[in-house]
């Protein structure tokens, strides 16, 4: 099949037809494309970073497909045009790797690629001038509302035919992050992060210049405080050679990877025609005895000639509500005394929260009223009503009352109304019960107060309780605990939480649905209505908005009253006073075994921080004892964690593994495995009490 394969090709190549039926089709799939890449954080924060660190002046949004506009004013001719100047045989590289004989395979080569037109005029290239400042961007995403924010570090790399830097370059990103014990893992660690680092080729001209990329995403809060970190260990790259045992395992993690690729066709293809198309013979012919020369020197003079804090590109896109007052307020917790000669100023010590900002209330009606003022003009609220026991009743009345609450509409309007009335005061809601009450979280623009308050009164208040919804609402529920598996927790919580409404099982649930009426989604309804304590903490901003207080006070005025907001635990925990196992069956290829304990739960801060520090350093993380222990070591498993719970005055803290008992495939049967499993979580909690 060679010869046809490569007249195939040679055909794609040369002389393609551009049908104008296929470019209109083509269009449209490009400009989804298109529209899809700027829905991405990711690609928005790439492009700026390219753009400001090299001075490119575009009002495109994405470098590599340009705007949707634009694509769709193309003609033929621009497509025909712009092909013929930049593909033709004299700018393409082939490889071609297999059990070919060399000579015939180039005659093959030469018979179908025998077009000699060169291009109709000079090409054309990006002028790209590298920034001689640091510059910095912040954008404000007007998609992503995940509450994270995308930060981009770029950094003027060596030209794409320089093969000595490159490669030292790839060395420097092995060091920083590419390692299991890197100069960037504390961090990684410590916020729980990942962050990717390497060169990016931006142009196909040889003697253009690379971009050097550091990328991650972390939570908005903490932002400010991690590009600190993270330039701080960027700067100690060019203060701090690696070790020597650094800069062994760099060279070995580089010889290793290039072992790995050249064991594929592919891979070699890859290698081989990128360094031909960079003109990077040298990588090709002496990439080893490169790495074998280098010297950590090598490594931190690289560092210092390209990662230059000075001249980088910094680049953070923001989780759509972010606003501009916001940004600015937190730039001051990067401080310069934590990185020399970076344009940033400020100190490190502000409290993430001002508590002066937070006044609580409480109303006529006894309602607790928690405001914290905010410079964002999108205001977030949540409203708890319920009570502080649980009145034993069926097993599906809350999820009846809860999926009746989201879907039900009210007796005043249907959901589809309701809805629309969501969207077009962009107020985003959601609310839901439980055996102890009903919760409502949302967020509006601040000019949106008025109708969002009316509607989230509608919602607590005049829930459409009747014969048709309940029919409605017990078919959904049917259907969606029906598509559940066995699952280890059924058990478990059976024990651990019995009597109360946790202890309810998926079985339980899809019985009592069988019995459940109208009255005793009604009665339960009734009694969080007048039975209970209720509170509304509500942030936005007051000061620049002061008739906004009068307006949540005016509208909590007019809820029921209720009893006093009292933060006292109800004491339903009693401890387990011998060990209990239980044993449910699946037909899968694994065991899935919880070990859980459970304790008194005071409610005071530090036992919380203590538990949660627990939690974290025994199985709470990818770094965590048990992780490293079973999953790294032992290989029991290819997920083990832990987790820690409360209700009222009662913890919990559950060790959860998935273990291999058989594979059907080969015949294999690993039965052990789940007293390993056990054994391997006891020794490390039995560690964990006696080694610090």
């Amino acid at each position: 099949d060679l010869e046809n394969k490569i007249r195939l090709h040679a055909g794609m190549l040369t002389s393609p037809k551009f049908l104008t039926d296929k470019l209109e089709k083509e269009k449209m799939i490009v400009n989804s494309e298109i529209n899809m890449c700027l829905s991405e954080d990711e690609n928005i924060g790439f492009t700026q970073t390219v753009k400001n660190l090299f001075n490119i002046n575009s009002t495109s949004k994405d470098l590599v497909a340009g705007s949707t506009d634009n694509i769709t004013a193309l003609t033929r001719e621009d497509v025909v045009e712009y092909f013929n100047n930049n593909y033709y045989p004299g700018n393409m590289t082939t490889v071609i790797t297999g059990e070919v004989d060399p000579d015939k395979t180039i005659r093959l080569v030469a018979k179908y690629f025998n077009k000699t037109k060169a291009p109709s005029s000079q090409r054309k290239f990006e002028r790209m001038i590298p920034t001689e400042k640091a510059v910095r961007q912040d954008i404000i995403s007007e998609k992503s509302k995940s509450g994270a924010s995308s930060i981009f570090i770029g950094f003027c790399g060596p030209e794409n035919n320089n093969t000595k830097d490159n490669i030292y370059i790839h060395a420097l990103s092995v060091l920083a992050n590419g390692l299991y014990d890197s100069r960037l893992s504390d961090i990684e660690r410590n916020y729980g992060i990942g962050i990717s680092s390497g060169t990016e080729k931006l142009s196909s001209r040889p003697s253009d210049k690379a971009m050097i990329l550091f990328e991650t995403r972390i939570s908005e809060g903490n932002t400010e405080r991690l590009i600190g970190d993270i330039y701080q260990e960027i700067n100690k790259l060019s203060q701090i050679p690696p070790s020597e045992k650094e800069l062994q395992a760099v060279k070995n993690a580089l010889k290793k990877d290039y072992d790995l690729t050249l064991e594929t066709s592919s891979g070699l293809n890859y290698f081989i025609g990128s360094n031909f198309a960079s003109e990077r013979i040298d990588a090709i012919k002496k990439y080893k005895e490169i790495i074998d020369n280098m010297t950590a020197e090598d490594i931190q003079q690289t560092a210092k000639k390209y990662l230059d804090l000075n001249k980088a590109a910094l680049t953070v896109v923001h989780p759509h509500g972010t606003t501009s007052e916001m940004i600015n307020n937190n730039y001051e917790l990067i401080s310069q005394s934590k990185v020399k000669n970076v344009s940033f100023t400020g100190t490190v010590n502000k409290t993430p929260i001002n508590v002066d900002e937070i006044k609580t209330y409480r109303t006529y009606n006894n309602y607790e009223v928690v405001l914290n003022n905010s410079n964002s003009d999108t205001v977030q609220y949540k409203m708890s009503i319920g009570k502080s026991n649980w009145t034993p009743r069926k097993a599906a009345t809350a999820e009846v009352l809860s999926d009746m609450l989201k879907n039900a509409g009210t007796k005043n309007y249907t959901v589809q109304q309701l809805s629309k009335e969501a969207d077009l005061y962009a107020i985003d809601s959601s609310i839901y019960s439980n055996d102890y009450g009903i919760n409502l979280f949302a967020n509006f623009p601040v000019q949106n107060t008025d109708n969002a308050l009316e509607l989230f009164m509608e919602r607590v208040l005049s829930p459409n309780l009747n014969e048709k919804e309940l029919e409605d609402s017990i078919r959904r529920l049917k259907d969606a605990y029906g598509r559940q598996d066995v699952s280890p927790f059924d058990k478990l919580e059976k024990k651990i939480y019995e009597n109360t409404p946790l202890a309810f099982t998926t079985k339980d649930i899809l019985e009592s649905l069988d019995t459940i009426t109208l009255n005793d989604v009604k009665d339960l309804y009734n009694e969080i209505i007048t039975s209970s304590q209720g509170k509304f903490v509500i942030t936005g901003p007051f000061k620049s908005n002061p008739e906004l207080k009068n307006k949540i006070f005016d509208n909590i005025s007019k809820y029921p009253k209720v009893k006093i907001w009292s933060n006292d635990l109800e004491k339903i925990y009693t401890p387990i006073k011998n060990t209990e196992v239980y044993t449910d069956v699946n037909l899968k290829n694994q065991a899935d075994i919880l070990q859980c304990y459970r304790y008194k739960h005071l409610g005071n801060m530090k036992d919380d921080l203590c538990i949660s520090l627990l939690d974290t350093i025994l199985g709470g993380s990818s770094s965590s004892r048990l992780f490293n222990d079973l999953r790294e070591t032992r290989h029991l498993a290819y997920h083990v964690s832990s987790s820690v719970g409360n209700l009222e005055d009662m913890g919990t803290f559950t060790l959860k593994i998935g273990t291999t008992t058989e594979n059907k495939e080969t015949g294999e049967k690993t039965f052990d495995n789940v007293e390993k499993a056990i054994n391997g979580f006891n020794e490390n909690i039995e560690k964990i009490k006696t080694e610090p």
